[in-house]
């Protein structure tokens, strides 16, 4: 007998794949400083906004991270904007 996954709404799905799109897109423009062993952000929350609208037309807001350029997006510390926010964001159904 196979195991019942939880059933997920539509827009929970829609949310997560952009999301995560939102976070490569972001990763994928960072620069890399490998003397201080951390990524640092070049791009801003208009240009995710305009990447997730060019890639899935209608850009959800709970989708865009908030970051600046210049940000820390991860460090060996732990203390990156991407390291304090682990999850997806919560779908209030």
């Amino acid at each position: 007998m196979t195991h019942k996954r939880g059933r997920r709404s539509a827009k929970s799905i829609e949310i997560r794949s952009q999301w995560q799109a939102a976070r490569k897109y972001v990763q994928d423009q960072a620069f890399y400083d490998r003397v201080k062993g951390e990524s640092v952000c070049r791009s801003t929350s208009g240009d995710v906004a305009d990447y997730l609208a060019e890639a899935f037309g209608q850009p959800l807001p709970e989708a865009i991270p908030n970051v600046e350029h210049g940000s820390v997006l991860t460090d060996s510390r732990g203390e990156g904007a991407f390291q304090l926010q682990i999850t997806c964001p919560a779908i209030a159904d």
